[in-house]
């Protein structure tokens, strides 16, 4: 403190001059946190399933791409917060023809699963298959169209193996068997 700009000693810190300024921080603080960025937030989990999924190709699946006959199925066990009611669900894929090889790469479609409680949702999606011999991965991202949680983001994972490990070099993949989980959000 300089003499010449200021005599007066500075007010002591009492509790109630600390009280008074962490209110004014506090008020200021509220005031100004509408023009302040809000924090990034997950989506709510609408649903979350894991289960198992059988697919079956006729002829199998060779490293020469095809035309096979696709089908197969799978069932699920869930936990939704947003619906307690929905507690399992499975689809079914029925007989389609493809042009597959066992170097999968992916695709579109429209998938359509069976509730539990009498409901089922659509989505439809676009997947990246991965396949190495004996195993397969794919991941499906799409959004629900329609039925239960039409709006909603979907995410579908399967991890299928054979007990063919050499088939693609031979006689084909005639099945993968794998787990799964399904997210809504």
């Amino acid at each position: 403190m300089h003499p010449s700009t200021d005599s007066h000693p500075p007010a002591p810190r009492t509790p109630r001059r600390r009280r008074a300024v962490s209110l004014l921080t506090t008020l200021a603080a509220i005031c100004a946190s509408p023009f302040l960025a809000a924090p990034a937030q997950a989506a709510p989990l609408d649903l979350t399933c894991t289960g198992s999924q059988t697919l079956n190709y006729s002829p199998g699946l060779t490293l020469t791409p095809q035309n096979v006959t696709v089908s197969g199925g799978g069932t699920f066990t869930c936990i939704s917060l947003a619906d307690p009611t929905l507690t399992a669900g499975g689809f079914t894929v029925p007989p389609n023809n493809a042009t597959l090889g066992c170097g999968l790469t992916g695709g579109s479609g429209t998938f359509t699963y069976q509730w539990n409680n009498g409901t089922t949702s659509t989505i439809t999606a676009t997947s990246v298959a991965t396949v190495n011999l004996g195993a397969i991965q794919i991941i499906s991202t799409g959004t629900v169209v329609a039925g239960q949680f039409t709006g909603d983001n979907a995410v579908f994972t399967w991890t299928g193996t054979s007990s063919e490990l050499t088939a693609c070099l031979t006689s084909g993949v005639s099945q993968y068997n794998g787990t799964t989980t399904l997210t809504f959000t």
